[in-house]
Parts: structure tokens; sequence; C-alpha cells
């Protein structure tokens, strides 16, 4: 790991990016965007394994340990783009937040082979919709929020902020899921149903009633197995 930034001047065409977060998701962030962004680095929470830190440096980035003098050393070079590429929607927000306090944007991410209709209203802050995702139209997408993998968001559908829609899950038509929620690879809420409170549905789960109680909800059809009231 390095100390400090490298001060050479950046000469690709593309924006300079910089990577924060070190696990699984941010190798899926730099395999899927590394076309359209100039990476510049990889910053972590914490000192990484040889193998991990190998990995990135074979993708031409080195990696730091967070630090204020670091992310001002960024700022100062006019390195002012960051994707927070963290699956934990909370942790994802705070960071998010954080970043843009110190003066950084947090722009959207959007495949080109993700499939957006032309009505649909996606926030240009934060947002992560990977290949093979589809958002209908009249969809909307809140700010920070991840369409993983082939996650289906249908016509006049609401996904709020800070939201993960795993690999193929399915929000249907005119369906909503609340702010903070993660919906599990492969669960479906089915057509006009209200998730109106921050849920984790697990993997393969129905959601063929309203959610309006904070919880863990599994099952076809859903069952919740903790809540908070």
């Amino acid at each position: 790991m390095s100390d400090s930034p490298d001060t050479s001047t950046n000469t690709s065409n593309r924006t300079p990016l910089l990577l924060i977060g070190s696990g699984g998701h941010a190798k899926v962030l730099l395999e899927e965007f590394k076309d359209a962004w100039d990476f510049q680095a990889v910053i972590s929470d914490t000192v990484l394994s040889e193998d991990q830190t190998a990995y990135f440096n074979a993708q031409g980035l080195e990696v730091f340990v967070e630090s204020d003098e670091l992310l001002n050393a960024f700022l100062s070079k006019n390195i002012t783009h960051a994707v927070v590429a963290l699956g934990d929607n909370e942790i994802r927000l705070n960071i998010a937040e954080s970043l843009l306090t110190r003066g950084f944007s947090i722009p959207g991410l959007i495949h080109p082979q993700a499939l957006i209709a032309s009505t649909a209203e996606i926030s240009p802050v934060g947002v992560q919709i990977l290949a093979g995702s589809h958002v209908g139209a009249s969809a909307s997408i809140g700010k920070h929020t991840i369409l993983n993998h082939y996650a289906i968001v249908e016509h006049d559908a609401v996904v709020g902020d800070a939201v993960h829609v795993a690999p193929h899950a399915v929000v249907l038509g005119g369906a909503s899921l609340a702010s903070g929620s993660l919906l599990g690879a492969n669960a479906t809420i089915l057509p006009n149903v209200a998730v109106l409170a921050t849920a984790c549905i697990g993997a393969g789960a129905v959601v063929n009633k309203d959610i309006d109680v904070a919880g863990v909800y599994v099952g076809v059809p859903i069952q919740p197995i903790y809540s908070v009231r």
C-alpha cells in the first residue's frame, strides 16, 4: 500500500474516479466501468492482505488506507469524483454523504447494457445500475441505490434512496420499495405492493402484501422473522 497519491498528471480522456471500498463489489464496479471511467486508486478503511492488494495492483491501481490527508491530496489534484463500492446500504450512504460534504462528487454509474426506459426517473447521484438491469417506463430510482445484475424495476415502480436490489430481483409494476431496503436475489415484489418501511427481504421471497413495519422478511409468501416496532 502507498502512503500518498502519485502527483503525475492524468492524460486519459475519461473522467478520473476514486474507488472507495475494496471488497467484492469494488471488484465488480471496476470490471464493469473501467472502460467508461479512469479509475485512479482504491481507498480502503483497513490495510489489505497481499493478495487483495496484488489484485488491484494488477489492474493498474494503487491501494491506500483512507485518511483526511489522503482525501485532501486527491482534491488538490482536482480528482473530485468517487464511487462508494459497498453493498451495505447504511454504510454506503454515510460514506457518500461524508464525501459530498468534503467536496467530492458521487456520480451515477449506468452500464451500457442496462435497459433504461426514456421516461424512467433516475437520480444522478450515486446510483449504480449494472449490466442486464431493466428500469421500466415511468419508474423511479433514488440516489445511492444499487440495481445489481439483471435486477428489474418495472413500469411505475418506485425504489427509494440507498436501496440494494440484488441480482435477478424484481420490483413489479406500480410496486414500491422504501429507502434503505434490501431486496434479496431472485426476490419479487408483486404489482402495486408497497414496502413502506425499511426492510431486508430474503432471497427468493415473494412480497404479496404491503409492509409497514421495518424488519426482516422471508418466504413465499413473505413472513416476518424480525420486526422493529
